[in-house]
């Protein structure tokens, strides 16, 4: 981009010249200096995070962030960097860390203070105190219903940020109850939903009205019908009946706590405080063990009012 704006203005100078040989090349310089001179100020300000500048003509970052324009705010990763010198300097010795939805690969072990243990670590409803730090910008993370991602931003309160212009690039987590948001730390549970056979290979689970819903258990048969995952399987759910969000597949990533509480008879699945009425299980095969729940349990928030 540099060696662009350098060739356009070398031809400019010489276009002027060409045109009006009297005038002295030293003042297009001075003049192409002048112009440039707020565009440098104002990289100078966002230094080291220059590859998220947007022009006045959008408005800046903010504008372009508040037009949810793709790729605002992206960094490429190197504000990852900024995050780890600063959990380099204030995380205590023996510090787990995560990432939330990228790769591990994305922060080198070399950058990081040898005693942080950097891992696949998300307690999630455990809360047992692990860091956790993820880049952000419009379009990142690429799916909506990322639970990692989307328990930590709807539930805690960072505990470090990088902004520029009032848009965050990056954000850190302690995931530990002292950082929970406010009403999003006691849950009530619902115990037997009613359960409705749409047709043979679909269900619908009814609460009784509509609740911030943070996981989902359904205990069912594993006899004489297909173990679960072994077909196309799915979950949605709905405010309305009619209005239906998929979360896709079984066994979405939710993190390796979740995966210990499977087991043969019992599915369980977390929401990121979700607004739910219902809950719909299909399946691609009417066998399937899921279709068969013998009870089921929803764990919702009870201080958030919709």
């Amino acid at each position: 981009m540099a060696i662009l704006c350098g060739i356009g203005a070398y031809h400019l100078v010489k276009t002027i010249r060409t045109k009006f040989g009297s005038i002295k090349p030293i003042y297009f310089y001075v003049t192409i200096l002048i112009l440039c001179f707020p565009l440098v100020i104002t990289l100078k300000k966002i230094h080291p995070n220059q590859n998220v500048y947007m022009n006045f003509l959008i408005g800046g970052l903010k504008g372009a962030y508040e037009k949810r324009i793709p790729g605002t705010g992206e960094t490429m990763g190197n504000v990852y960097l900024q995050g780890v010198k600063w959990l380099n300097s204030n995380v205590s010795y023996g510090s787990k860390l995560g990432i939330a939805v990228g790769l591990r690969s994305n922060i080198p072990f070399k950058y990081l203070r040898n005693d942080i243990d950097y891992g696949p670590y998300i307690s999630g409803m455990d809360r047992l105190g692990e860091y956790m730090i993820e880049k952000v910008s419009v379009g990142f993370p690429p799916n909506e219903n990322f639970y990692v991602f989307n328990y930590l931003n709807k539930f805690l309160n960072p505990i470090y940020e990088v902004k520029v212009d009032g848009v965050s690039l990056l954000k850190i987590w302690k995931n530990e109850e002292k950082y929970i948001k406010a009403g999003y730390l006691n849950e009530g549970i619902i115990n037997n939903l009613k359960i409705t056979k749409n047709n043979p290979n679909e269900i619908t689970l009814s609460l009784p009205d509509v609740k911030t819903v943070t996981r989902l258990i359904v205990n069912h048969s594993n006899l004489m019908c297909i173990p679960k995952g072994k077909e196309k399987e799915n979950i949605e759910y709905s405010i309305d009946g009619n209005v239906w969000v998929d979360t896709g597949n079984l066994f979405i990533p939710q993190g390796p706590r979740v995966t210990l509480l499977q087991t043969p008879n019992r599915y369980v699945q977390f929401f990121a405080a979700e607004e739910i009425k219902y809950l719909k299980i299909k399946s691609s095969n009417s066998k399937s063990c899921l279709l068969k729940p013998q009870n089921t349990k929803v764990y919702y928030l009870k201080d958030v009012r919709i």
